[in-house]
């Protein structure tokens, strides 16, 4: 990812926010033909492994993406943090013209697959765990335990121990203050969930 250095985000309290709140990602790497393939997968980050942490996933294990591994190359995981279109009328200087703020992380390493039943299923456990705990009262999986063995059969868990972190924060960093007070008041006037996160992330990164 091109970054140039006023964009770079090095802190890594702020990289691990935004992979933590923005965990359904892109895996990107050779499938079983070596052909480059991207699956979209639910991501669990504990960033207390290693110097940059370790990524956990799973997928169905219909999904040839997985055989790949066994490549031993390096895979990369996408995090698309917020972003947004940002108008030159929201600018208080000319000349100006569109442009596309956002943020975002790349994880690389390479994945090796969670062979133990229990270990997968205690993985699959934590995942609904992890994003049941936004709800009052969290779903808990009732169910006979010959379907969830079944359903551990039919996934294929990993992880990903990173070996390198490239993050990026587009958000006007080189533009005036008057610009950068438009941009948020721009993207504030827009109204939606995804404007206001990006609204405040510019504020945080221009403080």
């Amino acid at each position: 990812m091109y970054i140039p250095e006023i964009l770079k985000i090095d802190d890594r309290a702020d990289i691990t926010a935004i992979i933590q709140q923005n965990s359904f990602a892109v895996l990107t790497g050779p499938d079983a033909d070596g052909a480059i393939t991207g699956t979209h997968l639910p991501f669990m980050y504990d960033p207390s492994i290693g110097e940059h942490g370790r990524l956990i996933a799973h997928m169905s294990k219909a999904n040839s993406h997985w055989q790949g591994f066994a490549s031993g190359q390096d895979f990369m995981v996408i995090f698309a943090g917020p972003h947004g279109y940002i108008s030159p009328t929201w600018y208080a200087d000319e000349p100006a013209v569109p442009t596309w703020n956002y943020v975002a992380v790349h994880a690389y390493g390479t994945p090796q697959i969670i062979e133990d039943d229990a270990d997968k299923r205690q993985m699959l456990m934590d995942l609904v765990t992890l994003n049941e705990a936004q709800f009052d009262t969290p779903w808990m999986y009732e169910g006979s335990e010959n379907f969830m063995s079944a359903m551990i059969r039919a996934t294929v868990a990993f992880q990903i121990d990173i070996t390198r972190l490239d993050a990026k924060a587009k958000l006007g960093q080189n533009r005036t203050d008057g610009d950068k007070s438009g941009t948020v008041q721009g993207l504030r006037g827009q109204g939606d969930d995804m404007s206001e996160a990006l609204a405040v992330l510019s504020e945080k990164f221009n403080a």
